[in-house]
């Protein structure tokens, strides 16, 4: 994290000093005599360390994934106050097997340590299911769209080298209605989904 804090901040703030004294966003190259050189050696410095920062950090992620001496942290290991740490670990296809009754706002924290103050005795609600939605391409296929909107809008053609901007809208208009098309599939799907009525040991 020190490593990763250090070459981001020493990457992105001589960026920040460049933009402000003149040099242009997005170019590889420039002239000299302008003062950009120390900057931008500064910046490459920087983006360095930020690759060693996230290099060992894919390191341990490995380490931790694959390593058999490590043991579970379980469901809280930071003995956290709200109710999703009260969730096993790894979580299942559902949250909580029933609606849980709240009586306090550190409900998790009373759970384990008893509530500081009574409270009123609520019934559980009714037994209705854990509502589930059903599986969807629409919103990768709404997601897909506005991506290729955004990339249609932002790359532009440099006619015959002659430094005149063409925009071509084209693919910005085509993953316009795609993302238009799957908005209206996603809506016209409805609330659909499915029950799971897990049981209460299983909470």
């Amino acid at each position: 994290f020190s490593l990763m804090f250090l070459g981001f901040n020493l990457t992105f703030f001589p960026m920040h000093y460049l933009g402000m004294i003149g040099q242009p966003r997005r170019t590889h190259s420039y002239n000299e005599g302008h003062g950009f050189e120390t900057w931008n050696q500064i910046a490459t410095v920087g983006s360095f360390i930020l690759g060693v920062g996230v290099f060992i950090g894919f390191l341990q992620f490995v380490h931790s994934f694959y390593s058999k001496k490590l043991k579970s942290a379980g469901k809280n290991p930071w003995d956290a106050r709200t109710l999703e740490w009260t969730l096993s670990s790894p979580v299942k296809e559902y949250n909580f097997a029933r609606t849980p009754i709240i009586k306090a706002r550190d409900q998790a924290w009373e759970n384990n340590y008893g509530p500081r103050e009574n409270h009123s005795e609520k019934e559980p609600l009714d037994d209705h299911g854990v509502h589930m939605p059903d599986r969807s391409w629409c919103p990768l296929i709404t997601a897909t769209g506005l991506l290729t909107m955004a990339l249609g809008l932002l790359f532009h053609q440099d006619l015959d080298a002659t430094g005149e901007l063409v925009r071509n809208f084209n693919v910005a208009i085509f993953g316009g209605a795609v993302f238009v098309l799957g908005v209206i599939m996603w809506a016209m799907e409805g609330p659909g989904g499915y029950h799971l009525f897990p049981k209460e040991k299983e909470e």
